[in-house]
Order: C-alpha cells, then structure tokens, then sequence
C-alpha cells in the first residue's frame, strides 16, 4: 500500500471529500489560497426576503384568540 492510497491529496480531494482543493505545486497552492481568500469579505444578498409584510387583505372567519385568561 502506498503513502497516497493510504491517504495523500488525491485522495482526500476526490474521494473523502476532506479537501476541496487539490494543488500541483507550491505556486498553485499559493494561487488557490489567495483566490479563495479574496472572496471571503464578498457582500451576499440575503437567503431570504427581508421586507416588511403586507397587512392581511381580510381577517379569516372562524378564528379566536387566545386572551391569556
């Protein structure tokens, strides 16, 4: 068994999935590193809607509510 099939670079990128990012050498590690870093202060729209909600357009019928007595 070898040094890689017992758990090098490619093996953690393409099989395990514990590494995303599989470098040739010194300077393509370096490259990566970097761009990944550059995006890491990027502004991301919001996952969800963040306005305010609209007043119902009726109240439903057949509703009570809870008073708290």
């Amino acid at each position: 068994m070898t040094a890689e099939e017992l758990g090098g670079a490619d093996v953690h990128t393409r099989l395990s999935g514990v590494a995303d990012y599989l470098a040739s050498d010194d300077a393509d590690a370096l490259y990566t590193a970097r761009t990944v870093v550059s995006t890491l202060h990027a502004t991301k729209p919001p996952a969800f809607d963040v306005t305010s909600p609209e007043d119902p357009r009726y109240e439903p019928t057949g509703t009570r509510r809870h008073r708290g007595h």
